[in-house]
């Protein structure tokens, strides 16, 4: 089983039982992997934009706009107006959306490394090589 298509086909069953393990690590929590990639997105970038959150989740407007609602209803995203321009919105993580993507963050983050562990040094170099190499995502 070294074809690359049966390869890539064990390492999407793989990749869906990481994220699995995953969220069941993030006990308690009732935010779903969307939800979780847009507090990490607004962490890595505050004061975005609903369309420019949507441009990088490569999601659509509407779809950012539903996820958002249910971020700021939970109390972990907050909405405030543009200084520059009245029209736009910008949003950012509340300390209670700090607090909940860090925890989620650091719980996931351990079980990589516990993954990791196992892994030879060798191994660990080629794999992140080869996802540093992988071109960058682009919505088409």
């Amino acid at each position: 089983m070294t074809e690359p298509s049966d390869v890539a086909v064990r390492l999407q069953n793989l990749a869906t039982r990481l994220l699995r393990q995953a969220r069941l690590r993030d006990d308690g929590t009732s935010l779903t992997s969307a939800q979780y990639a847009a507090l990490s997105t607004l962490n890595s970038h505050p004061d975005l934009s609903l369309t420019e959150l949507a441009r990088l989740e490569f999601v659509s407007h509407p779809t950012m706009s539903r996820i958002v609602a249910a971020l700021i209803k939970q109390g972990l995203v907050e909405r405030r107006g543009d200084l520059e321009d009245r029209r736009t919105t910008r949003l950012s993580l509340t300390a209670s959306g700090r607090d909940a993507y860090l925890s989620i963050y650091s719980r996931r983050l351990a079980l990589l490394e516990i993954m990791l562990s196992r892994l030879k040094p060798d191994t660990v170099a080629d794999l992140l090589q080869a996802l540093e190499d992988l071109p960058q995502l682009r919505k088409s």
